[in-house]
């Protein structure tokens, strides 16, 4: 499963960063060495060291960086609550938008958000939606001399050869 990353939740890394590389903690960050370049593809940080005067550079595997990031979501984005059996939370980042009939999380559960209240997602609180359940798809059996309207308003009718749309 490869991991989503949200690109608000990058920041720039700092000696607190390595302070928890050094306490065993693994700290996802990318990596560049100009601002024009693109971005790495996210990988562990493994410390810093000043190879050149006062510069620090970034050290990922063998390699160092001029400039490195790290992925912080916060914490209210991490501790997803369980919607509930039947439910599903919506989306984040982009924030999906809210229904009458939505749930919203409060501090006591889960409180229903009245029909024709349409507000947009807060930052920091969770919202969740009821599954709907997908209709059975409807599969006819058909005799010869059966009509059947389509969406068009066209007939078929079904012959001994055939369908015969009219």
């Amino acid at each position: 499963m490869t991991t989503k990353y949200i690109e608000k939740f990058w920041r720039n890394a700092t000696a607190a960063d390595v302070a928890r590389v050094m306490n065993g903690e693994t700290v996802e960050a990318r990596f560049r060495d100009r601002e024009t370049e693109e971005w790495t593809s996210p990988q562990r940080l493994i410390g810093t060291k000043f190879p050149h005067g006062t510069k620090l550079l970034w050290i990922c595997g063998a390699y160092g960086w001029w400039f490195c990031q790290v992925y912080a979501p916060p914490q209210w984005f991490l501790n997803k609550p369980e919607p509930g059996e039947g439910y599903r939370l919506l989306g984040k980042e982009p924030d999906e938008p809210v229904q009458g009939g939505d749930f919203i999380r409060g501090s006591g559960g889960w409180i229903e958000l009245a029909n024709g209240c349409n507000p947009a997602q807060v930052e920091g609180i969770w919202y969740r939606r009821r599954i709907e359940p997908k209709p059975e798809p409807k599969h006819y059996v058909l005799q010869v001399g059966d009509t059947v309207e389509t969406p068009s308003g066209r007939q078929a009718i079904v012959t001994e050869l055939g369908i015969e749309v009219s």
